[in-house]
């Protein structure tokens, strides 16, 4: 299952501004320095810079990400069901006994949101292709690929769970994805708790 969500990875950073505030406050203090960190604090900058080429409208900042394993833990977690596009199965048009127009379930798929199933339902539903994406399995592959392909600034990103003790060790090797897609290692990702520095 994967949320669709408007810039809500970003949503924190676009709120401490741009220009001196933006350079003077670590956007991500919980993060490691590195390539992944760099890919989301250059794409935030680049796109939401008025005076930026690269500059995407806030109406067309959509951004997909595989919830389970990307968001968070392999756990089972609620989202507005306004926000997700999944797997669909179909229902029929009838009436009731007592005339009463219904629609019902029937047992036939119509969209497995898995694999080449996620660019296709993210069309389906949202009508654009996101300028962000962030996947956890080989099932996002598609996703990340369909994100990538479009023009101007793109961001995509895998997440890799490599940290047996923090989470999970579990998932494909990198090597799988595109070379454009970001990897995230979650041994390296996040800085020990003691060593960050305190937001101001």
């Amino acid at each position: 299952m994967r949320g669709t969500v408007s810039w809500i990875l970003v949503a924190s950073l676009v709120s401490l501004g741009t220009g001196r505030a933006f350079a003077q406050v670590d956007p991500l203090p919980s993060w490691n320095d590195g390539p992944a960190k760099q890919a989301i604090v250059s794409f935030v900058r680049a796109t939401t810079d008025k005076a930026s080429a690269q500059f995407v409208p806030p109406a067309e900042r959509i951004a997909t990400f595989d919830q389970d394993g990307t968001l968070w833990v392999e756990q089972p977690m609620y989202t507005p069901p306004e926000q997700v596009v999944g797997s669909a199965g179909a229902t029929q048009f009838g009436c009731d006994k007592a005339g009463r127009p219904t629609l019902t379930k029937v047992p036939k798929l119509l969209l497995n949101d898995d694999k080449a199933g996620k660019p296709e339902g993210i069309h389906l539903v949202i009508g654009r292709r996101p300028v962000a994406a962030f996947g956890n399995s080989v099932g996002d592959k598609e996703m990340l690929e369909y994100t990538g392909a479009g023009g101007g600034a793109r961001l995509m990103m895998l997440v890799h769970h490599d940290d047996a003790v923090r989470e999970f060790a579990y998932g494909p090797a990198s090597k799988r994805f595109s070379r454009s897609s970001t990897r995230v290692g979650m041994s390296e990702r996040r800085r020990p708790a003691s060593s960050r520095t305190p937001a101001v």
